[in-house]
């Protein structure tokens, strides 16, 4: 199968690393799929990430290929010492005698036989991690969308039984099999897909699968995490929209005793929203010069002069807002961008941030 790889001074006055972990609502641990592991013989169902929306199911899990290990940490992590990843080289021959784990995807667009929905009536995203790191770096592709190649996906219905999927012969026989089933599965490696990866290395590696409807809406998505050699989990992400009004829209300031009031709010996977009780690390203001000239716009009438601005850089919240009255009068004229960043990066990051414009005189 032909795989495809999707793909002025900056002054930084206060920053903080930032790391990348989805987190999404509707995801559940060690799950069975639906209808069962239809791909090749004697593979056991279990220890799946889920994410079930509509009638859509869609599922990832780690293992250790031959052997059989998931190693699931029940929080859609997997952990794998260098010397299980070795144990089918070694004991069995397989893996070509390198070190190897395997990822595996599932996709069932009817799991509930409520919807008729068949495995073409959507697109998909497959992502993997080649950054061994606790940052991303992802190749993604559509691993199922026909493309020109013939795919080995065993696919099948809720009535195909434990490894009685099939498999295509040509690309019109995988076409037709996905405009009349509902079900696709694959068990695959780093080492047959276009990522760098070293296996002789410890590393934590993000795997996502996602499905979209013809609207180019993400339908489900379930996102896991595989750590080998003993490396730590990256750490969760929360999301945050946008700031609030005002500054829910770049702003222009030609008075510099000006206070913007920002604030936020931060919600985790589920859509719930963060509060002091939650986050050890207050989140953080970064402020970055983009050069740029003055765009010669009003001042909002709703901002307060600088006497009533906060001192430092930390979001201080309350309720139902993280907030922060950030002075302008320091400021050189241009253009500058305003974002909120976590406090500590290995407690949490925050994808998507806020961000907003600012224009100065």
């Amino acid at each position: 199968m032909d795989f495809l790889k999707k793909p002025g001074l900056t002054l930084v006055l206060w920053a903080v690393m930032g790391l990348t972990q989805s987190a999404i609502a509707g995801t559940e641990y060690d799950q069975d799929v639906t209808p069962d592991i239809i791909f090749g013989s004697g593979n056991s169902n279990g220890h799946f990430t889920t994410d079930r929306e509509g009638s859509v199911e869609v599922g990832l899990r780690a293992k250790i290929p031959y052997v059989g290990t998931t190693n699931s940490n029940g929080d859609g992590t997997y952990s794998y010492s260098l010397a299980e990843t070795a144990a089918p080289a070694v004991s069995l021959g397989k893996c070509s005698g390198e070190k190897c784990w395997n990822f595996e995807f599932t996709v069932n667009t009817d799991y509930d036989d409520t919807s008729g929905a068949k495995l073409d009536d959507y697109s998909y995203e497959l992502g993997m991690d080649q950054d061994p790191g606790l940052g991303t770096d992802f190749v993604t592709f559509d691993p199922i969308t026909p493309n020109g190649g013939v795919p080995d996906h065993s696919i099948g219905d809720n009535d195909t039984p434990n490894g009685g999927g099939a498999e295509a012969v040509d690309e019109a026989d995988y076409i037709d099999l996905l405009a009349n089933n509902n079900v696709l599965q694959q068990s695959w490696r780093y080492a047959w897909l276009p990522v760098s990866y070293d296996p002789d290395i410890a590393g934590t590696y993000a795997v996502y699968f996602l499905v979209r409807d013809g609207d180019d809406n993400v339908v489900a998505r379930t996102d896991i995490q595989v750590l080998i050699g003993g490396a730590p989990p990256a750490p969760p992400s929360l999301a945050c929209a946008g700031f609030q009004s005002p500054l829910d829209a770049d702003v222009a300031v030609n008075k510099p005793n000006r206070v913007l009031p920002l604030r936020l709010n931060l919600l985790d996977g589920d859509g719930v929203s963060q509060t002091n009780a939650d986050i050890t690390a207050n989140p953080v203001l970064q402020v970055t010069f983009d050069g740029g000239t003055y765009t010669g716009a009003a001042d909002l009438d709703s901002l307060d002069t600088a006497g009533r601005g906060d001192d430092g850089n930390m979001f201080v919240f309350d309720d139902p807002w993280w907030g922060f009255n950030m002075k302008t009068k320091d400021l050189a004229p241009g253009h500058y961008t305003i974002s909120a960043v976590s406090g500590d990066a290995t407690e949490y990051v925050i994808e998507p941030t806020c961000e907003v414009g600012l224009s100065i005189q």
